[in-house]
């Protein structure tokens, strides 16, 4: 069992109140560009070349060493010589030269500034101490710093563009309801120009790059507050202050405002290459991943799913939290459909009796009425069907979302249909969303087709899978909104714990006292005695050696089981200690616990633990040996009530051995539940707890009973 810590990279945490710093670094009215060149292509008169062709009310100076013009503007020689009153500065100069030019920021009381240069922590410790000197000086001065290794930001409200890659305002843009905040300086370009493509525009797009100040939980507030956005996208490879992010996602469902999040680093490799990308040390990806989504952020794997999400949770006001009705006019279809809604957890609308009725009207009779609905080669002749199927769907209280999936066998022919298809979803009145799925997949996409749909207020995906991707992300964030927040819990008094690894037979009678069940019997520091507790509970028995560094027992020789009489359990208790002796010389051994050997069952594993920055969690899932080999666990809030871990459990995969197998009962799993539950209390009330762990707790069709169990305090390797 290991204790893990936060792998978070050094970062020094903006503490005070920040709207103020960043008012100045995203709504300027004087901006010092510092390092510009007349190059028309470098990155200085790119700047430029953007804030003049947005036409933003800011005075701009310059500040070059050895050019007193450029451009046709007048230069000064050092940041020393600026005016009062610099609300934000933009340096953009190399990676030796940017502490002098933050410390001269700090003496003409500049508001913000931004270091575009690359050079630092993403390098390694020389260049992370680098960072931190110049993140120092900022923090010290007040100044909203952003970046190092970025590119800057976009403010597509106020016209204010000040990237080097080149930008232009352009009027015929969709209004803007998305804002983005990415550590990466590409994924903004491409998010925009996708969204771009669905009718959907940025309000902002701001890049933080290594984050040695500013990072992205710094913009949440701002945009969140901001009317004119629907939803806030966000591309981390780490977060760096996840108390002031898990913060923003508490505000967020109370504005019904989502944060959608794409965040790498489910792999080694992808660890590795946030590293090298913007410094970030990333941690626990699974137990970051279940925390945000547990606080209701929308967590996607892919490009694509950040930009389908965001999509759909932009353009319609009624987030779903019921299943989907489909629609397809392919029979073979309906397999695919329902196989992929089982793999991503996305439940089909049972419909009603009622609607049943109305499709037997409109549809052949041939045609079944259940979901997904086939339309068939009829559609083709009758293309009302489309429209009499979905005005009888997309009405029905068990729909939460209806999706048409249409064979386009030519554009004009697609149009068509499309058009057929709009108007009945316009009959509809329908705010739930309404999607439409081209079923040729690569075929070439019909002229318009994207603006037709966003005008009659639809969705076109280029494939069903797509859609169904983004739809079972939005469904899930519906249901969480539905949820009610979890309530307060009365806590039990904090446990008083020695530091370090609590002994098995310490660590059960805890939790015993809490409401665990553990097997029968006693701590003991000689054979005599352990015969005696043995006598008193029966044969057979277990022997188990305690001492904190025996968390494996099995490695050390320090376990005996099914011990039938006196004499053999004479000959454990000189065994396991030469055995302990031999293998661990180090270890003093304190005793003995003796037990009564408990009855065979499903070993599972509970356990609660804490990290530094995300806090507490709960893990259930396989216990015993599979365990460490399947990793089929769940990560559950801590203040999670039984009946939500009862949930999270039927996620396992193992989940379908609860249901009895072979004619065994069903397993009572609300027992392990409430051990969970226990586990949540007593680590949320002890701060000095940083892991408990019982595995096995074996699992009975009438209960459950913890066989091994460890706590853990401080910040341990075990």
């Amino acid at each position: 069992m290991t204790s893990r810590t936060s792998r978070d990279c050094k970062h020094i945490a903006v503490t005070t109140d920040t709207r103020p710093a960043i008012e100045r670094l995203l709504r300027p009215r004087a901006i010092a560009i510092v390092g510009i060149s007349p190059q028309p292509k470098s990155p200085g008169a790119q700047v430029l070349a953007n804030i003049e062709n947005f036409e933003y009310p800011a005075t701009v100076h310059l500040v070059s060493r050895n050019r007193t013009e450029v451009l046709g503007r007048p230069c000064v020689p050092t940041i020393d010589d600026l005016p009062d009153g610099i609300d934000l500065a933009l340096l953009l100069v190399p990676s030796n030269a940017v502490l002098d030019s933050m410390q001269a920021c700090a003496r003409r009381a500049v508001g913000a500034a931004v270091v575009y240069a690359a050079g630092f922590a993403e390098l390694g410790d020389a260049g992370r101490a680098l960072q931190d000197q110049v993140a120092a000086v900022a923090r010290d001065a007040g100044i909203a710093m952003l970046g190092p290794n970025c590119l800057a930001f976009t403010n597509y409200l106020d016209g204010l563009s000040i990237t080097f890659s080149p930008s232009h305002p352009d009027p015929d843009a969709p209004p803007p309801s998305v804002a983005f905040v990415s550590q990466s300086g590409g994924t903004p370009t491409v998010v925009r120009f996708a969204l771009a493509a669905k009718n959907i525009g940025l309000s902002y797009q701001i890049t933080t790059g290594n984050e040695a100040l500013l990072g992205v939980e710094d913009f949440l507030g701002p945009m969140l507050d901001d009317g004119r956005n629907r939803v806030i996208a966000t591309f981390c490879e780490q977060v760096r202050s996840p108390q002031r992010f898990l913060a923003a996602a508490a505000r967020a469902r109370e504005l019904r405002k989502p944060i959608v999040m794409l965040q790498p680093g489910a792999s080694e490799a992808a660890r590795e290459s946030a590293r090298s990308h913007t410094g970030a040390l990333v941690g626990d990806h699974a137990l970051v991943r279940a925390t945000l989504e547990n606080a209701g952020v929308v967590v996607v794997d892919t490009m694509e799913e950040l930009i389908d999400v965001t999509e759909l949770l932009v353009r319609f006001p009624v987030i779903p939290a019921r299943g989907p009705a489909l629609i397809t006019d392919s029979g073979a279809f309906k397999g695919v459909e329902l196989d992929l809604c089982e793999r991503l957890g996305l439940p089909v609308a049972a419909f009603s009796s009622a609607t049943a009725e109305r499709l037997r009207a409109v549809l052949p009779d041939f045609v079944t009425t259940d979901n997904p609905v086939d339309v068939t080669a009829q559609a083709l002749v009758d293309t009302q069907l489309y429209a009499k199927t979905i005005e009888a769907v997309a009405e029905d209280a068990a729909t939460g979302s209806t999706m048409v999936s249409g064979i386009f066998a030519r554009p004009e022919g697609g149009i068509s249909k499309v058009r057929t298809m709009l108007e009945a979803f316009r009959k509809t009145a329908n705010t739930r969303p309404a999607i439409v799925a081209m079923l040729v997949y690569d075929a070439p996409v019909p002229d318009g087709i994207y603006a037709e749909c966003a005008a009659a207020g639809a969705a076109f995906f280029r494939s069903p899978e797509r859609a169904l991707r983004a739809l079972a992300r939005v469904t899930r964030y519906g249901a969480f909104l539905e949820t009610p927040a979890r309530q307060s819990r009365t806590l039990p008094a904090p446990l008083t714990l020695e530091p370090g690894i609590i002994p098995e037979y310490r660590a059960k009678a805890l939790l015993h006292a809490a409401g665990v069940t553990v097997p029968r019997g006693s701590f003991v520091t000689d054979a005599v005695s352990a015969q005696r507790v043995a006598a008193e509970i029966g044969y057979p028995v277990a022997l188990k050696l305690q001492a904190p560094e025996l968390a494996h027992k099995t490695e050390a020789g320090a376990l005996a089981l099914g011990i039938a009489d006196d004499a053999q359990l004479a000959a454990a208790w000189d065994r396991l200690h030469a055995n302990v002796t031999r293998a661990r010389p180090d270890v003093s051994i304190r005793g003995a616990l003796v037990e009564a050997m408990a009855k065979p069952g499903i070993e599972f594993i509970a356990g609660a633990r804490r990290d530094p920055a995300w806090g507490t969690t709960l893990i259930g899932g396989l216990g015993g040996i599979w365990a460490e080999t399947l990793h089929d666990t769940v990560l559950i809030p801590t203040d999670a009530d039984e009946d939500t871990i009862v949930a999270a459990l039927q996620r396992l995969r193992a989940a379908p051995i609860f249901a009895g197998t072979r004619g065994a009962p069903p397993l009572d799993v609300r027992s392990a539940a409430s051990v969970l539950a226990t586990l949540g209390r007593i680590i949320d009330a002890t701060p000095a707890i940083s892991e408990i762990e019982i595995n096995p707790l074996v699992l009975y069709s009438d209960g459950c009973i913890a066989i091994d169990a460890l706590i853990v305090t401080g910040d341990l390797e075990v």
